[in-house]
């Protein structure tokens, strides 16, 4: 992503909450330039978010985590919202009151349906902070599902770092498909776009959903495509094949056992069965929206003006 799109220059380009004055404050704004490229590092644009963050950080609250939301009533009209809140397990909901709520649930995790998570079966989220408990048994092999951004990294992260563990790629697509960043169909994501994506009639927003739905999601940046595919190049010409694509295929039966998962892997086109005994099998199958009604409790079905 281009750095222009941060946190406010396109609304405000003089903003001191810019990528361009986290540079600067960091001493890397001529270093930037030098760079001659618009994409930032992607631990550096992290780190310019807790940057931005930082500067606010007494205006947030982290670490609370909300239990209710109760509308405060007079005469049958609702002035404004108590919000529960505690910091830590056990401890005493703490009241705030605010005439305006605002709820970004975020996404949470996606598993297919019939996938159950388990000490062997995992979401792509959990590889971080659950990979280094297997470092140390040297794992012979690692499955991953799923054709998008998330998975191929996940693949190629686990096949660089485990130099002597098999990775196996599941997908039913026929290869990884590239993320259309063309200048024509990344307006789409441009401010007035936007304005007009919501307001149009639900079945052009369904229209346009399916014709550009390759600008972000279940797609894969061109440069890490070529990488993986560069990978299994160089491994055939090897003689020894670490990184398997096993492409138009789905998986079939999982039973996880004491030291890891056994998969079947069918083919969509031949109906061929591979087994397949993995130390962990990784789901890279997305997220979906969170249901802020879970949030709301009682507050939800109460129609506010």
């Amino acid at each position: 992503m281009s750095f222009l799109k941060d946190l406010v220059t396109l609304r405000n380009p003089a903003s001191e909450f810019s990528f361009l004055c986290y540079l600067h404050s960091r001493g890397r704004l001529v270093d930037f330039i030098n760079h001659k490229n618009l994409f930032p590092l992607r631990v550096e644009f992290h780190d310019y978010f807790e940057w931005a963050a930082a500067k606010v950080d007494d205006l947030v609250a982290y670490h609370h985590e909300v239990v209710a939301v109760h509308p405060v009533v007079q005469d049958g009209t609702v002035l404004c919202f108590e919000v529960l809140a505690r910091v830590g397990a056990g401890s005493d909901p703490v009241p705030y009151r605010a005439r305006n709520l605002v709820l970004s649930m975020g996404l949470e995790p996606y598993l297919p349906d019939g996938v159950v998570a388990g000490a062997r079966v995992w979401h792509s989220s959990e590889l971080l902070p659950r990979i280094e408990d297997l470092i140390d048994g040297r794992p012979t092999r690692f499955t991953v599902v799923g054709a998008g951004q998330s998975a191929a990294e996940v693949t190629a992260f686990l096949h660089r770092k485990f130099p002597r563990t098999e990775v196996c790629a599941v997908f039913s697509r026929y290869g990884y498909s590239p993320a259309d960043d063309s200048a024509f169909a990344n307006q789409i994501f441009d401010p007035a776009a936007v304005e007009q994506f919501f307001m149009a009639p639900e079945d052009v927003k369904r229209m346009l959903m399916n014709y550009h739905g390759n600008t972000n999601y279940s797609v894969v940046d061109l440069e890490l495509i070529d990488d993986l595919y560069r990978r299994v190049y160089q491994e055939r010409a090897l003689g020894v094949e670490r990184l398997r694509i096993f492409n138009v295929s789905r998986v079939g039966e999982v039973r996880e056992t004491e030291n890891g998962v056994r998969i079947t892997v069918e083919s969509l086109a031949t109906g061929e069965r591979t087994l397949l005994e993995s130390d962990v099998l990784i789901y890279a199958t997305g997220y979906r929206p969170a249901d802020p009604l879970q949030l709301l409790g009682g507050l939800g079905p109460i129609p506010l003006t």
